[in-house]
């Protein structure tokens, strides 16, 4: 994802004559920075770095029952 972006940069400097402003260029690293950030984060903690568990996201955990109910359905669709 970064070497897309740093491509698109330098294919628009190359063939467009684009001469990006210090502004251009600092948002493009700031960009480039925040998405290996993300990536890092992301490969290091173990899936989506925004994801967070039910609990968390204010869901409340099945009860007992529920998970009892839940292991005693017979499956769907099947002659089992």
């Amino acid at each position: 994802s970064q070497g897309k972006t740093a491509v698109t940069l330098l294919g628009g400097y190359l063939f467009f004559d684009g001469q990006p402003n210090v502004r251009q260029l600092g948002g493009a690293t700031i960009a480039v920075l925040s998405l290996g950030t993300y990536s890092y984060l992301s490969a290091t903690l173990g899936g989506a770095a925004g994801a967070a568990p039910s609990s968390q996201r204010g869901e409340d955990p099945p009860t007992e029952a529920e998970s009892a109910r839940e292991q005693q359905q017979p499956l769907k669709g099947g002659d089992a």
